[in-house]
């Protein structure tokens, strides 16, 4: 697997978590990243990002939304991008 989508896949493990932790809606979450998108679509768009995950050319996450993420989050960019990097080490 290419190293940029094991990193990715790592990304969007740790964010998962974090929803979890922090007990959001993945609906609240989505449209938090996905900003003015139409009812449904943020929701969807986050759904199939996250299953898209399996397939072996997954949906990249772009930086843009990385960073909406980390926002919300109540974090920073560079430490979960550290932790993501850190995640993917303990898979190898």
């Amino acid at each position: 697997m290419p190293e940029h989508i094991a990193f990715e896949k790592a990304f969007l493990e740790l964010i998962l978590d974090k929803i979890k932790e922090k007990e959001f809606s993945h609906s609240d979450f989505a449209r938090t990243i996905f900003p003015g998108r139409p009812t449904g679509s943020a929701e969807r768009t986050w759904r199939n990002l996250r299953s898209s995950q399996n397939d072996p050319r997954p949906r990249e996450i772009t930086l843009s939304e990385m960073l909406r993420m980390a926002d919300k989050l109540e974090t920073d960019l560079p430490t979960l991008m550290f932790q993501a990097d850190q995640i993917l080490k303990m898979k190898k």
